[in-house]
C-alpha cells in the first residue's frame, strides 16, 4: 500500500480526472519461486486484495501461459501450465469473474442501477479475503 501511495503522491495533477490513477500491471509469481501452485495463488490473492482495497482501477495478472524458459525449464509465470492444466490462480480468477457477474446482476435487479466503481471494488476485495 505504501508503494501505491508513493506513486500516487508523485503523479502530476490531471485536470478533470477524479479517483485513483495508479494500477498494478503485469504482476505474477513464477512457480519456480513460489514452489507450489497454492502459494502462487495465495500471493496473487494478496496482490488483488491490496490493490482493490487501495483503489486501483486495474490489476493485471502476468500471464495466461508462461513465455519464460531457460536451461532449467519453465519459470512458471502462468495460469495454465505447460501441460495445459489450469492452475489454482486460474480457477480463482474464473470463480471471481463468475461470482462478480452474478453479484452485479443481483445488485442491478435489486437497486435498479449498476454498482459504482467503489461499491464494486469493495465487493471484489471481499472476495479475496
Amino acid at each position: 500500500e505504501r508503494s501505491l501511495d508513493t506513486i500516487a503522491n508523485n503523479l502530476p495533477r490531471k485536470e478533470g480526472f477524479t479517483g485513483r490513477r495508479v494500477f498494478i500491471g503485469e504482476y505474477g509469481f513464477p512457480l519456480r519461486q513460489t514452489r507450489t501452485p497454492a502459494e502462487q495463488e495465495r500471493r496473487a490473492r494478496w496482490v488483488m486484495r491490496i490493490g482493490l482495497e487501495w483503489g486501483c482501477p486495474f490489476i493485471l495478472y502476468w500471464q495466461m501461459y508462461d513465455n519464460e524458459k531457460d536451461a532449467q525449464g519453465q519459470l512458471g509465470f502462468w495460469m495454465i501450465d505447460d501441460k495445459d492444466e489450469k492452475q489454482p490462480v486460474y480457477k480463482t480468477h474464473e470463480r471471481f469473474y463468475r461470482e462478480m457477474k452474478e453479484w452485479v446482476r443481483e445488485f442491478q435487479t435489486d437497486k435498479k442501477r449498476l454498482p459504482t466503481p467503489e461499491e464494486y471494488r469493495q465487493k471484489a476485495a471481499s472476495f479475496f479475503k
